[in-house]
């Protein structure tokens, strides 16, 4: 029995090692997928998302994202930088375009990217993957084409804010029926 004890003690310690690591920080996944969006940004004046660091953890140390604490899964993106105390940036803008690797964030709730001015380009289809997905707000950019049908799947949407873009066609009537 004296044998088992130390092999015990190591197995403990593996299992909450991996558990520790398990339960902590952002998931690969989502990291992944943020780290694509910033890709597309050719342009970060304000500094908006100069801590979206690979290097970092995207839970804890990158501005205008949070996640869950049980699943490091990315449950909302916002624009970041907006509420930064004393370094409030009024009148921040970011360019490059709307990445589809967005509609990978399954667990996202929220994502609010308005009113960066230069985020132009279509809004990716990819977006109505996001089932969980409660508010859109991509107000105020320079967004061009049609509202992507796939917006029919953002069953749970409660609030919808696209204006202030170049934007055309209708939204998808079964975004408006009770499940």
């Amino acid at each position: 029995m004296d044998n088992m004890q130390p092999l015990c003690l190591v197995f403990l310690f593996l299992c909450s090692t991996l558990l520790l690591q398990w339960s902590q920080g952002c998931h690969p996944h989502d990291r992944s997928a943020l780290l694509t969006f910033k890709a597309g940004i050719t342009a970060d004046p304000s500094g908006l998302l100069r801590s979206w660091d690979s290097a970092t953890d995207c839970c804890s140390a990158w501005d205008g994202v949070a996640c869950d604490a049980a699943t490091g899964r990315v449950v909302n993106v916002s624009r970041p930088g907006l509420f930064s105390g004393p370094d409030f940036i009024s009148d921040a803008s970011i360019a490059g375009s709307l990445s589809p690797a967005l509609g990978d964030l399954f667990s996202l709730r929220l994502l609010d990217l308005s009113n960066l001015k230069q985020l132009a380009g279509p809004i990716p289809p990819a977006l109505g993957r996001l089932s969980r997905l409660e508010h859109l707000l991509l107000d105020s950019n320079q967004l061009t084409g049609c509202i992507p049908s796939a917006f029919a799947n953002l069953t749970r949407l409660r609030k919808l804010s696209l204006g202030n873009n170049r934007l055309s066609g209708s939204l998808p009537p079964s975004m408006f029926t009770s499940p």
